[in-house]
């Protein structure tokens, strides 16, 4: 499944060599965070709910952000108004609402399950780029949606009622 989310979301680049140590640092440290997000979001939904969960951690994985990329520095473009109501719209309302939704999943199912249909994400999203926004997707981007669906399809269980 890595393999498929890695060639979804890199194209293939020339200077591959040049960068393979800091990808290699880059995914790891991605790997240890996902994995966390995945399956240490099981217990703190069940201890505390879907909304606070989602809450808090939007909250603290704002903090390196905000000091990577401070609001302030931004230059938009267009009327403030317009411009604070797009981000309230995407950055917080369909943020939160995403990760509200994944998480009461974990009421449900596994956080196995939980894992393994969230790698469908990447396929799921590059599809939708390219049916809605016109985005033309390149030969590795199609295998790696290749890649991630045939994983999703190899763990996902034969019985639907095996748990």
């Amino acid at each position: 499944m890595a393999c498929g989310c890695l060639l979804l979301l890199l194209a293939f680049r020339p200077a591959w060599p040049r960068r393979q140590a800091g990808l290699l640092i880059a995914v790891a440290v991605l790997g240890i965070a996902v994995s966390f997000y995945l399956l240490g979001s099981a217990r703190l939904v069940r201890d505390t709910g879907a909304r606070p969960t989602t809450a808090w951690g939007l909250s603290i994985g704002s903090i390196p952000m905000l000091a990577w990329f401070p609001p302030w520095t931004a230059h938009p473009s267009g009327a403030l108004l317009v411009v604070a109501g797009l981000i309230a719209i995407v950055a917080v309302a369909a943020t939160a609402l995403a990760f509200s939704l994944s998480f009461a999943s974990l009421r449900r199912i596994t956080p196995t399950e939980f894992a393994v249909t969230s790698t469908l994400e990447p396929a799921l999203a590059a599809v939708a780029a390219a049916v809605f926004l016109g985005v033309t997707l390149r030969a590795p981007q199609y295998v790696g949606g290749v890649l991630t669906m045939i994983a999703v399809l190899l763990l996902a269980p034969v019985d639907p009622g095996a748990r």
